[in-house]
């Protein structure tokens, strides 16, 4: 049977009035041939079996909203299943006291049945009415179970009663040899006009509540009305309206049925596999919570550490930095006064060799920690990229290909292209060493979109637009455990003595200090894809300028102010500038410095300020000098990272820097470009 809930309300009360109206039109229309169906011994098996399928329906609903209570909680169900109990037990009174069956009790007659049929009605079409205006979860203590078990037994006991013993004292419904009373025929119409009110009630509270379900119960009160106008106008038991009626019946019943078991155990059961479909969506969220939380816990420990090993490594560099220049300074002071067949130049070249592995070192742990200085400009990726194609060739050797599959379109980003050529060079070298026996190296070029969703799923990122440069070889792979700690510094896994562990954490610095990101994806024995994400830049690639630079080291015969905390260094600067021509005036501090100036202020050309100095540091003294004499010319020296020489707010536009270790070579450089008004180079 088709579900009526999934048509539209008055499309179903439609199709049943017409199905109803129907075989009692054709009743109306060909009396003749329809009137007298059946004899009296056909009819006997035909009530009964009418009669005791309905009271089965009866107690199938009492018994469906009765024992379903406790989970549907549904009033409703509950009343029209109680007093259902009551005429499912009348009916079968009714069909008891018909004549032909059995007499328990008192003889049976028609009218003793009728009496019972007409009470049956009047409580059905009571009930109906009374429980419209019950609802699911509504009001009503009077609406528990003992109340109302109680009162259907003593309805149905109470009728019993009275129409068993006492059929005379009531009215009479059905009189032999004249047929159906005045009596009988007002209670069906009254019967009918209760189940129109009851009708009504329901399709109010339907269109009030939106409970499609009730349309099972306006259907039945249609069946009813049938049932009851036929009962009213019949005029003998065998004929067809009697039939009719009983059919009607038994149809209705159904309904009802269908109805308190949609409300009592369809209802609830859609309502627990709703639950259980969001309970079984909350906990797959809360997992997918719970994974992603963990993650974030994990990347956010992972950049807590690096972020750690940056400032180590940035603490250190000013004290290292300041060794390396005392070294490389005497080193090459020492280098310049012996005789070049000198054997001594050999330890000598060994020692600056040394520390030049030292300083790159330094450089490598800064590149890690993001602070050291770079110089950005727009620069045209796939151009860069096929500029040091041919050094990687010579890197990873001739038994690996080197593929490169550039985007069609260039594209432009904000770097400074020795660092990023550093990055790829780093990566080509781990992944040569991946490839013992050979392979292909691949590096490949798109442009990618970043959105939220993707910063969602993946824990960083900025949305935006980027180029991706990937990196992918056809190496042994590496392990989910190494992937993890890939990039930390000092990580390695080859033999000891054949590498630093800085190669990675140094690409990874140099991507972050870009402002870009860069992931590993990689399986044992399936190779491995470095990507790297670079922002978009908005203005066109500068083409490369080409500067000469003299070959000659050139000295002078200005007079050049040395500020320097550190002795050792201090000493150097002079050494090396007077070894040049230069006169030096020092100082050990800030303070210092300022009066050394302040009293020489004529004779001094340049000053070369160490940017952290007791009592007053370089950009202190670079103030008040300028105050003195706005065209002196300044160089700052520091050992500190650019992190913190522009969180101190003193690397400005105008005075040049030079960061230590420097060597002689590049110190006289900057002395004397500076001291000749030449651009920075």
């Amino acid at each position: 049977m088709r579900e009526l809930k999934q048509l539209s309300p008055p499309t179903v009360l439609a199709g049943v009035f017409i199905l109803s109206a129907l075989p009692f039109l054709a009743v109306e229309l060909f009396p003749s041939r329809l009137y007298r169906v059946m004899d009296t011994a056909s009819y006997l098996v035909f009530h009964n079996a009418a009669e005791f399928f309905s009271i089965m329906v009866s107690l199938s609903i009492f018994g469906i909203g009765w024992y379903t209570y406790e989970q549907s909680t549904d009033r409703h169900a509950l009343f029209l299943s109680s007093a259902f109990f009551a005429i499912g037990l009348i009916d079968f009174m009714h069909a008891m006291g018909y004549a032909g069956m059995p007499a328990f009790i008192t003889p049976n007659s028609a009218n003793k049945s009728t009496q019972f049929w007409i009470a049956a009605r009047c409580i059905s079409a009571a009930a109906f009415f009374g429980s419209a205006y019950i609802y699911r979860d509504g009001p009503g203590r009077w609406l528990s179970k003992p109340i109302l078990m109680t009162t259907a037994l003593v309805i149905s006991g109470t009728t019993f009663v009275a129409i068993t013993f006492f059929p005379s004292h009531l009215p009479a419904t059905f009189i032999e040899g004249v047929g159906l009373t005045p009596f009988k025929k007002i209670s069906e119409y009254l019967i009918i006009g209760l189940l129109l009110l009851a009708m009504a009630a329901y399709w109010k509270r339907m269109s009030t509540t939106g409970d499609t379900l009730l349309i099972y119960y306006l259907a039945a009160f249609i069946l009813c009305i049938f049932s009851e106008l036929v009962f009213a106008i019949y005029k003998s038991v065998f004929d067809t309206y009697n039939v009719l009626g009983h059919v009607y019946k038994v149809a209705a019943f159904f309904l009802i049925y269908k109805g308190i078991f949609a409300a009592s155990v369809m209802a609830p059961y859609v309502r627990l596999v709703d639950a259980s479909e969001r309970l079984m969506t909350d906990v797959i969220e809360l997992k997918r919570a719970e994974e992603d939380k963990s993650k974030m816990e994990a990347q956010l420990r992972q950049a807590q550490k690096m972020e750690a090993v940056g400032q180590l490594s940035g603490g250190i560099a000013h004290d290292f930095n300041n060794i390396l220049t005392a070294i490389i300074g005497y080193g090459h002071l020492l280098l310049m006064k012996m005789a070049k067949d000198d054997p001594l130049r050999v330890n000598v070249a060994q020692i600056l060799e040394a520390a030049d592995r030292a300083a790159i070192l330094t450089h490598s742990l800064l590149a890690f920690s993001r602070n050291q200085i770079i110089n950005v400009k727009p620069v045209a990726i796939n151009g860069l990229i096929s500029k040091v194609e041919a050094f990687l060739r010579r890197i990873i050797g001739e038994d690996i290909e080197l593929r490169t599959v550039l985007s069609g379109r260039e594209h432009v980003v904000m770097v400074d292209s020795g660092q990023i050529e550093q990055a790829l060079v780093n990566l080509a070298t781990n992944a040569r060493d991946a490839m013992p026996k050979g392979g292909v190296l691949t590096i490949e070029t798109m442009l990618i979109e970043i959105d939220s969703g993707f910063v969602q799923s993946h824990g960083y990122g900025v949305p935006g637009s980027y180029v991706i440069v990937s990196v992918s070889d056809t190496g042994t792979g590496i392990d989910e455990e190494t992937r993890k700690k890939i990039f930390d510094p000092f990580f390695t896994t080859k033999e000891q003595g054949k590498g630093t562990g800085l190669g990675l954490s140094m690409v990874y610095g140099i991507i972050k200090q870009h402002g870009g990101y860069i992931n590993v994806y990689s399986e044992l024995e399936r190779g491995a894809t470095f990507k790297i994400y670079l922002p978009i830049a908005t203005i066109p690639a500068e083409e490369k300028r080409m500067t000469e630079e003299a070959d000659e080291t050139e000295g002078g015969s200005e007079t050049i102010l040395v500020a320097e905390d550190d002795a050792a260094l201090r000493k150097l600067f002079g050494d090396v500038l007077e070894e040049f021509g230069y006169t030096v005036i020092t100082a050990a501090d800030g303070q210092e410095a300022i009066t050394r100036f302040n009293a020489n202020r004529d004779k001094i050309r340049l000053c070369i300020l160490d940017l952290i100095m007791p009592i007053k540091g370089g950009g202190e003294v670079y103030d008040e000098i300028r105050t003195m004499n706005p065209d002196i010319g300044v160089i700052f020296a520091s050992g500190y990272t650019a992190d913190k020489i522009y969180k101190e707010g003193i690397l400005t536009e105008g005075p040049e820097i030079i960061l230590k270790p420097v060597s002689p070579t590049d110190l006289l450089k900057k002395v004397r470009q500076v001291l000749d008004g030449k651009p920075n180079s």
